[in-house]
Formats: structure tokens, sequence, C-alpha cells
């Protein structure tokens, strides 16, 4: 039996998780917030996403590829649109194959852990220039409106 590698990656995982399936794209559109991914074709699919969720209730699948297409005939050069469009290539076996047998749950217990670890590095980053800069109440600020993206199981209060 031959396997093939794939990139696993949670990222990716969870990109494809909201590009296939309505479950996972619904709970993650109710906390979306652009930034959310490390990469910044993540986040542009990430809201493509999202955008389409809020007008049609249902995840994108494969008119993924008329949201690029509508994306990349606006005002975006060619090198931009040509990675776009291979990181979607690159992506496109994968969500065929999760498209199939997606764990919904998991995934967006995934999507919660990456979305705060991607913040908090953010974070981080901010209040050690913010320190560095002799800016504490800045940094201080910060720290006081942080606030964590809670999603999937475990994210409600159980009186």
């Amino acid at each position: 039996m031959q396997t093939t590698k794939r990139d696993g990656s949670e990222e990716r995982r969870i990109l494809i998780g909201m590009i296939v399936d309505k479950q996972v794209l619904g709970q993650v559109s109710s906390k979306w917030e652009t930034g959310l991914f490390k990469s910044s074709w993540s986040n542009l699919i990430g809201d493509w996403c999202c955008d389409y969720f809020n007008e049609y209730e249902d995840a994108p699948k494969q008119e993924i590829e008329s949201l690029f297409e509508s994306w990349a005939s606006g005002n975006v050069d060619e090198d931009t649109s040509g990675l776009v469009e291979r990181f979607l290539s690159d992506l496109s076996d994968e969500y065929e194959e999760l498209s199939n047998s997606s764990n919904s749950a998991y995934i967006v217990d995934l999507a919660a852990k990456h979305f705060n670890k991607v913040k908090l590095k953010k974070l981080a980053s901010s209040i050690t220039g913010d320190i560095t800069g002799g800016e504490l109440d800045k940094a201080l600020k910060r720290v006081n409106d942080y606030g964590q993206i809670e999603i999937g199981v475990g994210s409600g209060i159980d009186p």
C-alpha cells in the first residue's frame, strides 16, 4: 500500500474544514476575526469562507473557486493571484478527502486551540514591543483587553 505524504499542519486542516464543513464553518464564523491564522493566505480564504457562511449559511465547498475568481478579478496583481491560486490548488486534494470524512467537533476544538495560540503569540510580541518602547500602560491595556476564542467542546459554561 502506497501512502501519500500530506501537510498535516493544524492550520491547513482547519482551513479545509472551513471550506467543506458547514458545522465547522458555522462555529468558527461566529468568533472569526481576521488574523487568527498565521498565514496571510489562510486569513484571506478564512474571510471568504466566513462571508460566504454569513450570506448563505453553508460552507462554500467547490464554490471556493468562484470566490477566488471574484477576488482575483479585482485589483490584484497576477503574482499575488497566482500564489493564492497555487495555495488553493494544493488544498484541493485534501479538501476532497476531508469532505467525505470530517470529524467536525475535533476540527472545531483544534481551531479554538490554534487560534488562541496565534492570538497569544501576537499578543506576546506586541507586549514585548510596548515594554521595550517604554509604553507600560499600552502593554497593560493589551493584557486587559485580551479575550480568548471560545468555540467547540468546553467553550460554554455548564451551570
